[in-house]
Order: structure tokens, then C-alpha cells, then sequence
């Protein structure tokens, strides 16, 4: 595994997989929203600073598992070169895509910026040093 923190790196394969939303990229960042902007941000900074970044080339793409208000889940088979394979569970963050200046566009942000509080909440747990390697909580490679 490689840490990069360069923000170009932060890519998605999967940005066309839904009308509603898509993964986010880099690209759009800014939401328009302030507080859903930072949210993202510190999202971004949790993930950057806590966890390695995976190389896609490591990544092979096996099925859809499900997507829900926050994440799209994929299986997919890891495996850095010279070591055996195995499977993961791959979380893409999803972000509805906004437009316009209406009380319903308000509503929007405002839901999602609950959903990044969630998601950042989520974040904090799985990259929490004394919870990271508990039992009863799935291990956060990258």
C-alpha cells in the first residue's frame, strides 16, 4: 500500500453508477454549502491522515453489495503484488448532486450534511486507535 495525500489520487471508479448520486471526486468539492463543505473536509482530512491510500490497479472490481443514503458497497478482490488475494468490502462515499436556489435545494444540503456527520462520525469510530483492532467492528484497511 502506498499514502499519498495528494487530492488527485482520490478518485472513484464507480461515479456513474446512480441518477440520484454519484462518488465523490475531488472535482466537486465544493458543494455550495458551507457546512456541508466542511464536513467533507474534515471527512477528507480524517481519512487522509488516518489511512493508507489503495491503488486501484489492487482493486478488482467482483459485485455490487448495496448501496444506502451514505455509501454504494462493492466486493472486491485485494491483493498487493506477490501476496495471495483476498476479499473486501469497498465503501464509496455518495453525494446527491445539487442545483439551483430553492427551499427544496435547501433541504438538500441540509440533508446532506446530516449524512456527513454520520459518515464522519463512522470515520472517527473505525480510525479511533483504541477501537480500530475491537472485535466486534470491521478493520478500515484504506
Amino acid at each position: 500500500m502506498q499514502s499519498n495525500t495528494n487530492s488527485e489520487v482520490w478518485d472513484s471508479r464507480f461515479a456513474g453508477t446512480s441518477d440520484a448520486a454519484h462518488a465523490w471526486t475531488p472535482a466537486s468539492v465544493s458543494t455550495g454549502d458551507s457546512e456541508t463543505d466542511n464536513n467533507l473536509q474534515d471527512i477528507l482530512m480524517i481519512v487522509r491522515s488516518e489511512l493508507p491510500y489503495v491503488q486501484p490497479e489492487f482493486l478488482k472490481f467482483d459485485s455490487r453489495l448495496g448501496a444506502g443514503t451514505s455509501f454504494e458497497v462493492n466486493k472486491e478482490l485485494f491483493g498487493l503484488t506477490g501476496e495471495s488475494p483476498y476479499l473486501v468490502a469497498v465503501k464509496r462515499l455518495l453525494m446527491d448532486r445539487v442545483v439551483g436556489g430553492t427551499k427544496q435545494t435547501d433541504k438538500k444540503f441540509q440533508q446532506s450534511s446530516k449524512r456527513l456527520i454520520n459518515v464522519k462520525r463512522e470515520v472517527r469510530v473505525l480510525t479511533h486507535p483504541k477501537l480500530r483492532s475491537h472485535s466486534c467492528l470491521i478493520s478500515a484497511i484504506a
